[in-house]
């Protein structure tokens, strides 16, 4: 951050936690600062956001500057200023001379997950439930509390995950079974039964440059489902991470739409950008969105 300090028009705090980042917002706000740049991961970002949205800090919302400083950074991988933490920071001192009004941005959508925390919505970019938070949970244990960088391990953990089904089958194991879940979309149309994976984002590309939706309605929210057993599951891998709009997949397994909320009747844990959640006891989990952010590109 040495190219940052040379500007002496830039602000910076430095916090040692999350429950330091309302504080340093504050401070941000009284400034009325057009540009905050997050050098975080997910977590970090989802605690901005959600700091954001519940109090209301800012008058005029600034635009987020993402720089890819934390363990899993696919939030900054698909809005981020630059894809290396050096580049970022030479990118965001480039900027920081520059008139706000020419600095461009790509907005997104944020999603709002209601019941997620015991006494306010939390905000985020991606939710995942069912066998994506044993997933993270695998990847955490076998492979980041080792050092190693979120994409390697997030390529080594679904290798090792897919491997395992293909060479043992069908049968149950700690990542590889189904949660029943009720999912209701913009309070009509149902879609329930038991799960392998459900997920919802705004983001346009997720780790490894996957894009696993393909809904073509309106609504800010992508939502995807794979029912549980999936149906050949192996055989459809690539084309439900990488695929095009249309891609030939059974809806009965695979189903993927646009929608602006959805509420899920479940008891399985769920992430909302690495942070893990219980759902309250006979409570649904809502998700809708909360309105759009700029971020710099």
């Amino acid at each position: 951050m040495r190219k940052l300090l040379s500007h002496p028009h830039v602000i910076h705090k430095q916090i040692a936690g999350v429950s330091e980042l309302g504080t340093a917002l504050e401070e941000f706000a009284s400034e009325a600062v057009d540009v905050v740049a997050i050098n975080g991961g997910d977590g970090t970002i989802s605690a901005t956001l959600t700091t954001m949205f519940e109090s209301s800090i800012f008058r005029r919302p600034p635009a987020l500057a993402v720089l890819p400083g934390g363990m899993t950074n696919m939030i900054a991988g698909d809005v981020g200023i630059a894809r290396t933490i050096g580049r970022a920071a030479t990118r965001l001192a480039n900027l920081a001379g520059e008139n706000t009004c020419n600095i461009p941005c790509t907005a997104r959508a944020v999603i709002r997950v209601e019941n997620g925390a015991p006494d306010k919505p939390v905000y985020g970019m991606f939710f995942g439930t069912a066998a994506i938070v044993r997933a993270i949970d695998l990847c955490r244990r076998a492979f980041e509390e080792k050092g190693m960088r979120s994409s390697p391990a997030v390529a080594l953990t679904l290798a090792y995950v897919l491997g395992r089904r293909f060479f043992r089958g069908r049968g149950d194991d700690d990542v590889f079974h189904g949660d029943e879940m009720e999912i209701q979309f913009d309070g009509q149309d149902r879609d329930d039964g038991a799960q392998l994976v459900a997920l919802v984002t705004t983001l346009d590309r997720l780790v490894l440059g996957s894009r696993p939706f393909w809904g073509l309605e309106n609504g800010s929210l992508r939502f995807t489902r794979i029912g549980y057993p999936p149906h050949r599951l192996i055989w459809f891998a690539r084309r439900v991470l990488f695929g095009g709009p249309l891609r030939d997949l059974p809806e009965r397994h695979y189903r993927s739409r646009n929608t602006d909320s959805l509420t899920l009747n479940m008891v399985c844990p769920f992430t909302l950008d690495g942070e893990i959640f219980q759902p309250g006891e006979g409570k649904p989990v809502v998700i809708s969105t909360a309105g759009t952010v700029r971020f710099v590109k």
